[in-house]
């Protein structure tokens, strides 16, 4: 088989390039007419290559060509293909069983810890401008413009998922043993770690208040 289709990866294993080529040619090893975008990609992160199929005509390498950037591009997938694809086959839509295939296969890449650990990477030691900072305080406050928000709101669904994570769950003593010094500290008047310097208002105070109230009626119940 002289052709083949073929992809283009960042190291994290997605896919950015999609592209159908001969052997004799090496298409696939190439920088030779590569568009911009592909080498702002290359250039930033390099590029790993992987043959995904081999054909016995060039029509069949370029009809595949076609059925893999359609399905990429309406998964979300964001290639710099600068065409279709496949000249002269354009309109060329994929069987469900192929689409099943390559949603798996897209799937597997998302979800695999090399791509999780890029992304990691990309994030360590990422800071964030003030008004970001600012915008995400407000959203998890449930209020978009600062005035007095109820605080966040969760899904009956993430609600449950979260219940769900959390049966079973047994705090190991040696933190049971921190959270209850940081307690008696916290009674006595005592400023503990990462508090220093910081006031609460009475109105604050009285609702910390109470929810301790709360929290200790509920404990003493579940212990009787």
């Amino acid at each position: 088989m002289d052709f083949y289709t073929y992809a283009h990866k960042k190291p994290d294993g997605s896919i950015f390039y999609i592209g159908q080529g001969s052997a004799k040619y090496k298409r696939a090893y190439s920088v030779k007419g590569r568009n911009k975008y592909w080498h702002n990609i290359v250039n930033k992160y390099g590029y790993e290559i992987e043959i995904l199929a081999y054909w016995n005509t060039s029509d069949e390498a370029k009809r595949h060509e076609v059925e893999l950037i359609s399905f990429f591009k309406e998964q979300g997938v964001n290639l710099v293909n600068m065409t279709e694809g496949g000249e002269g086959t354009v309109g060329f839509f994929p069987s469900e069983e192929t689409r099943k295939k390559l949603s798996d296969i897209q799937k597997k890449l998302q979800n695999s810890p090399e791509r999780k650990a890029f992304i990691s990477r990309l994030h360590t030691g990422r800071k964030r401008p003030e008004d970001t900072k600012l915008k995400m305080s407000q959203s998890m406050k449930g209020n978009t413009n600062g005035e007095g928000g109820k605080g966040r709101t969760f899904s009956e669904d993430h609600k449950a998922n979260l219940s769900a994570a959390h049966k079973g769950y047994v705090m190991p003593e040696e933190q049971k043993a921190k959270i209850r010094e940081a307690t008696k500290k916290a009674r006595a008047g005592v400023k503990t770690l990462g508090m220093t310097g910081r006031k609460h208002s009475p109105e604050t105070l009285e609702k910390m208040r109470i929810a301790a109230k709360e929290r200790e009626a509920k404990r003493r119940g579940l212990s009787s």
